[in-house]
Protein backbone atom coordinates (compact mmCIF):
# COMPACT_ATOMS: atom_id res chain seq x y z
CA UNK A 1 0.00 0.00 0.00
CA UNK A 2 2.66 2.41 0.48
CA UNK A 3 4.76 1.77 -2.55
CA UNK A 4 1.35 2.24 -4.37
CA UNK A 5 0.98 5.79 -2.09
CA UNK A 6 4.52 6.85 -2.98
CA UNK A 7 4.39 6.19 -6.67
CA UNK A 8 0.78 8.26 -6.92
CA UNK A 9 2.22 11.13 -5.00
CA UNK A 10 5.23 10.97 -7.53
CA UNK A 11 2.81 11.18 -10.42
CA UNK A 12 1.36 13.94 -9.30
CA UNK A 13 4.30 15.69 -8.73
CA UNK A 14 5.44 14.56 -11.54
CA UNK A 15 2.32 15.96 -13.41
CA UNK A 16 2.43 19.54 -11.56
CA UNK A 17 6.48 20.15 -12.60
CA UNK A 18 5.14 18.80 -16.70
CA UNK A 19 2.18 21.69 -16.38
CA UNK A 20 4.45 24.22 -14.68
CA UNK A 21 7.37 23.66 -17.55
CA UNK A 22 4.39 23.74 -20.43
CA UNK A 23 3.09 26.89 -18.95
CA UNK A 24 6.95 28.88 -18.16
CA UNK A 25 7.27 27.56 -21.94
CA UNK A 26 4.19 29.37 -23.43
CA UNK A 27 4.40 32.93 -21.14
CA UNK A 28 8.23 32.85 -22.22
CA UNK A 29 7.31 32.85 -26.00
CA UNK A 30 4.48 35.94 -25.34
CA UNK A 31 7.02 37.88 -23.29
CA UNK A 32 9.61 36.99 -26.35
CA UNK A 33 6.58 38.38 -28.96
CA UNK A 34 6.13 41.64 -26.15
CA UNK A 35 9.64 42.21 -26.27
CA UNK A 36 9.85 42.75 -29.80
CA UNK A 37 7.00 44.70 -30.27
CA UNK A 38 8.70 47.21 -26.76
CA UNK A 39 11.85 46.78 -29.52
CA UNK A 40 10.32 48.02 -31.85
CA UNK A 41 8.63 50.90 -30.39
CA UNK A 42 11.85 51.81 -28.85
CA UNK A 43 13.25 52.10 -32.05
CA UNK A 44 10.69 54.34 -33.40
CA UNK A 45 10.82 56.58 -29.93
CA UNK A 46 15.08 56.55 -30.82
CA UNK A 47 14.27 58.25 -34.42
CA UNK A 48 11.98 60.39 -33.29
CA UNK A 49 14.51 61.84 -30.47
CA UNK A 50 17.27 62.05 -33.11
CA UNK A 51 14.70 64.67 -35.41
CA UNK A 52 13.74 66.06 -32.17
CA UNK A 53 14.91 70.02 -31.72
CA UNK A 54 16.01 69.43 -28.10
CA UNK A 55 19.53 69.41 -27.89
CA UNK A 56 20.02 66.88 -24.95
CA UNK A 57 17.21 64.56 -26.20
CA UNK A 58 18.80 64.77 -29.95
CA UNK A 59 21.91 63.89 -28.21
CA UNK A 60 21.04 61.22 -26.31
CA UNK A 61 19.13 58.95 -28.66
CA UNK A 62 22.30 59.96 -30.87
CA UNK A 63 24.62 58.28 -28.79
CA UNK A 64 22.17 55.38 -27.53
CA UNK A 65 21.27 54.31 -31.40
CA UNK A 66 25.59 54.48 -31.60
CA UNK A 67 25.66 52.50 -28.70
CA UNK A 68 23.10 49.62 -29.42
CA UNK A 69 24.46 49.52 -33.03
CA UNK A 70 20.57 50.08 -34.25
CA UNK A 71 20.88 50.18 -38.28
CA UNK A 72 17.12 50.93 -38.23
CA UNK A 73 18.62 54.56 -37.94
CA UNK A 74 20.78 55.09 -40.56
CA UNK A 75 18.85 56.83 -42.49
CA UNK A 76 17.57 59.24 -39.98
CA UNK A 77 21.02 60.34 -38.81
CA UNK A 78 22.34 60.73 -42.55
CA UNK A 79 19.32 62.85 -42.77
CA UNK A 80 20.00 64.78 -39.81
CA UNK A 81 23.93 64.88 -40.76
CA UNK A 82 23.03 66.88 -44.34
CA UNK A 83 20.98 69.68 -41.92
CA UNK A 84 22.67 69.80 -38.83
CA UNK A 85 23.84 73.26 -38.23
CA UNK A 86 25.61 72.03 -34.50
CA UNK A 87 29.18 70.97 -35.57
CA UNK A 88 29.19 69.07 -32.42
CA UNK A 89 26.16 67.49 -33.28
CA UNK A 90 27.27 66.74 -36.52
CA UNK A 91 30.72 65.21 -35.05
CA UNK A 92 28.34 63.09 -32.92
CA UNK A 93 26.03 61.82 -35.64
CA UNK A 94 29.00 60.51 -37.82
CA UNK A 95 30.79 58.83 -34.78
CA UNK A 96 27.47 57.08 -34.59
CA UNK A 97 27.46 56.10 -38.11
CA UNK A 98 30.97 55.09 -37.61
CA UNK A 99 29.75 52.97 -34.73
CA UNK A 100 26.98 51.38 -36.45
CA UNK A 101 29.41 50.08 -39.29
CA UNK A 102 26.52 50.62 -42.33
CA UNK A 103 28.10 51.27 -45.74
CA UNK A 104 25.49 53.65 -46.41
CA UNK A 105 26.33 55.69 -42.97
CA UNK A 106 30.22 55.96 -44.12
CA UNK A 107 29.10 57.23 -47.41
CA UNK A 108 27.34 60.07 -46.11
CA UNK A 109 30.12 60.76 -43.88
CA UNK A 110 32.99 60.64 -46.95
CA UNK A 111 30.30 62.95 -48.98
CA UNK A 112 29.66 65.19 -46.14
CA UNK A 113 33.48 65.75 -45.77
CA UNK A 114 33.88 67.15 -49.29
CA UNK A 115 31.54 69.91 -48.29
CA UNK A 116 32.44 70.66 -44.88
CA UNK A 117 33.27 74.01 -43.76
CA UNK A 118 34.12 73.30 -40.42
CA UNK A 119 38.03 72.53 -40.49
CA UNK A 120 37.65 70.31 -36.98
CA UNK A 121 34.37 68.72 -38.22
CA UNK A 122 36.52 67.74 -41.61
CA UNK A 123 39.42 66.00 -39.97
CA UNK A 124 36.98 63.93 -37.81
CA UNK A 125 35.01 63.21 -40.87
CA UNK A 126 38.21 61.91 -42.73
CA UNK A 127 39.31 60.15 -40.05
CA UNK A 128 36.23 58.29 -39.60
CA UNK A 129 36.34 57.72 -43.39
CA UNK A 130 40.22 56.68 -42.92
CA UNK A 131 39.57 54.29 -39.45
CA UNK A 132 36.73 52.52 -41.34
CA UNK A 133 38.92 51.89 -44.27
CA UNK A 134 41.49 50.60 -42.62
CA UNK A 135 39.31 48.39 -40.25
CA UNK A 136 37.85 46.93 -43.21
CA UNK A 137 41.06 45.85 -45.40
CA UNK A 138 42.21 44.53 -41.82
CA UNK A 139 39.45 42.30 -41.14
CA UNK A 140 39.24 40.99 -45.26
CA UNK A 141 42.97 40.30 -45.26
CA UNK A 142 42.80 37.87 -41.87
Amino acid sequence: MRATNLTSKLTKSLTAVMVIVLLTGSVSAQMGNLDAKRQKKAVENLIVGIQSSNEGVKRDCIYYAALYELTETVNVLVGELKKEKNPKNRILIALALYRIGDEEGIQAVYDAASIETDAKVKRTYNAIVAEYKAAKVFVVNE
